[in-house]
């Protein structure tokens, strides 16, 4: 019975749901002319792509060496993405030039990560749903655990540290209430993320990682993303013609 990997399947979805996603922003901001919405738009695509290549394994479920070159590659998207929204960040408080310096250099580390993981090489691990269901898999990252790690730990940093400044920025210094919500939401879905990362990463190192491990850190993934979405999607005109942050 051919093999079916669920993980691989719900990267798909996702990948679509950010194409569409990121999509929705782009056309808001043709009207607007809103730079912020621009920002979410690229952030959206990147991670899009990020999920695509994470998704390739459900065409070639028997592969793990191409599997875990996909995933490789997948790599470099994430800190991309994680790129971007650093970027997009620092311009929401006004340090625009600091974020171009700092979107390069999260780059430069995906770039860096991306050769030594390509040059480590190895195969993508695989993880059954039971004994008696063996068809049913999960594919996750193999190779060099530090790489894991490494990736694992700047996620959940990022997306920990820059999801609790949103929160308690929002509620401290934020006046305006719908403004003040929309910091709240973006917030959470960044905690999301950061969650979705040590899932996904910093727990694959060790020995009990898991099919559900694999499938948790997808579904909270795409929760993240789209409670960040349903906070970036509307009313940013009052982000951008006023001083509000």
């Amino acid at each position: 019975m051919p093999l079916f990997s669920a993980s691989s399947f719900i990267d798909l979805l996702n990948a679509l749901v950010c194409f569409i996603l990121s999509n929705k922003l782009r056309y808001s901001y043709l009207k607007s002319n809103n730079v912020f919405i621009k920002n979410f738009s690229i952030f959206y695509f990147v991670f899009a792509i990020f999920f695509l290549f994470l998704g390739l394994p459900f065409f070639m479920p028997s592969y793990p060496y191409l599997i875990q070159s996909s995933f490789v590659i997948s790599h470099f998207f994430l800190y991309s993405a994680m790129a971007v929204f650093l970027s997009l960040f620092l311009k929401l408080i006004q340090r625009e030039k600091l974020g171009v310096i700092v979107m390069w250099f999260v780059i430069l580390i995906g770039a860096t990560v991306f050769y030594f993981s390509w040059k480590d090489g190895g195969d993508a691990r695989i993880f059954f749903l039971s004994n008696e269901y063996s068809q049913i898999i999960s594919w996750s990252h193999g190779g060099n655990e530090f790489f894991r790690l490494l990736i694992g730990l700047a996620g959940t940093i990022l997306g920990s540290v820059v999801g609790i400044f949103f929160i308690f920025f929002s509620r401290r210094a934020i006046k305006d209430p719908k403004l003040r919500i929309k910091g709240l939401i973006l917030g959470l879905g960044l905690m999301l993320l950061g969650l979705a990362a040590f899932l996904a990463f910093v727990l694959s190192i060790f020995p009990f990682y898991n099919f559900y491990i694999v499938l948790a850190a997808e579904i909270t993934t795409i929760s993240g993303l789209l409670i960040i979405y349903s906070g970036a999607s509307k009313e940013w005109d009052s982000l951008q013609s006023r001083n509000m942050l």
